[in-house]
C-alpha cells in the first residue's frame, strides 16, 4: 500500500523530504505574501532550527545507512530514531497541521511538498496527486536541421525509440547558452525554453548560425514545479 503519511517511513524518501522542506522552509514567500516561508506558516525560530538540525543529521547519516560496507546496528538506530525523533516533534509542536490550517497555506505547493492530505481538499480527488519529485534525469539528444533550427529528443532511461515524457511530468524544460565557449554549469545558461512535447523543434535567431549551443535539460511539471527532476549532463551542438 501506498505511503499515505506526511513524513514518509521509507528512509530514501523520508531524507530527501527533509531536504526539499528545509530548503523551502528558507526561501522568500511566494507573492503576495512576505517574508521567508517559515515565517508564512508561523514557525517560530527554534522550531525551523529544530527542523534544520533533524534534516542535517539524518543528512549525515543516510550515506552510511545506503552503503553495505558501512551500515550497522549502530547506524540503523541512528537515522531511525531521527525519523521518529522528526516525527514526534512534529505531533508535539502540530507543525504540518498549523501549515494545513494557515489561511496564508497554497494547495498546490504547500500541501504537496509537506505530503498534507488529511482533512484537505486532496484528500478527496479520486486522481493520483504525486508528491515525490522526479528522480530520473532525461536522455537527451540534439539534431541540426539548418534554418538555425535544432530538433531535440527527450526519452526516459527505459524508454527506447521515439521521444517520450516521464509520466509525472507534462513538460519538458531547457536551459541554454549560445556561444564558443561550454558554460561552467547550468546557472550560466541565459535562456529557457518549456516543451508539452519530448520531440520538438527549437528555433533560434538565423545570426547564431555557426555558434554552438549548450543545453540542459530536465522533466517538468507546470501545475507543481517542485516536482521537477534533475537536470541533465550538458549536450551541445553546432547551429546550422
Amino acid at each position: 500500500m501506498p505511503d499515505e503519511s506526511r513524513i514518509p517511513r521509507n528512509l530514501s524518501e523520508y531524507v530527501q523530504y527533509m531536504k526539499r522542506t528545509t530548503d523551502f522552509l528558507g526561501k522568500p514567500s511566494p507573492a503576495p505574501f512576505t517574508g521567508k516561508n517559515w515565517e508564512r506558516f508561523n514557525w517560530t525560530e527554534t522550531e525551523l532550527s529544530q527542523w534544520e538540525s533533524l534534516t542535517k543529521t539524518a543528512e549525515e547519516l543516510f550515506p552510511k545507512y545506503s552503503s553495505m560496507a558501512f551500515r550497522t546496528v549502530v547506524i540503523k538506530n541512528k537515522i531511525r530514531k531521527v525519523q521518529s525523533d522528526t516525527v514526534k516533534y512534529n505531533q508535539q509542536q502540530k507543525l504540518l497541521d498549523r501549515i494545513a490550517s494557515n489561511p496564508n497555506r497554497t494547495v498546490l505547493t504547500d500541501f504537496l511538498l509537506f505530503r498534507i492530505r488529511r482533512g484537505t481538499s486532496l484528500e478527496k480527488t479520486k486522481r493520483t496527486v504525486h508528491t515525490s519529485s522526479i528522480n530520473e534525469p532525461v536522455l537527451l539528444a540534439l539534431k541540426p536541421l539548418g534554418g538555425a533550427m535544432l530538433k531535440i529528443f527527450c526519452r526516459t532511461i527505459k524508454g527506447t525509440g521515439r521521444g517520450h515524457r516521464h509520466k509525472i511530468s507534462n513538460s519538458v524544460m531547457i536551459v541554454y547558452r549560445i556561444g564558443t565557449t561550454p558554460p561552467k554549469n547550468l546557472n550560466y545558461c541565459n535562456a529557457q525554453h518549456i516543451s508539452t512535447h519530448a520531440k520538438f523543434i527549437l528555433r533560434l535567431e538565423p545570426k547564431e548560425s555557426g555558434k554552438r549551443i549548450y543545453v540542459f535539460a530536465r522533466w517538468y511539471n507546470t501545475k507543481y514545479p517542485l516536482l521537477a527532476g534533475p537536470w541533465s549532463n550538458m549536450h551541445e551542438a553546432v547551429i546550422v
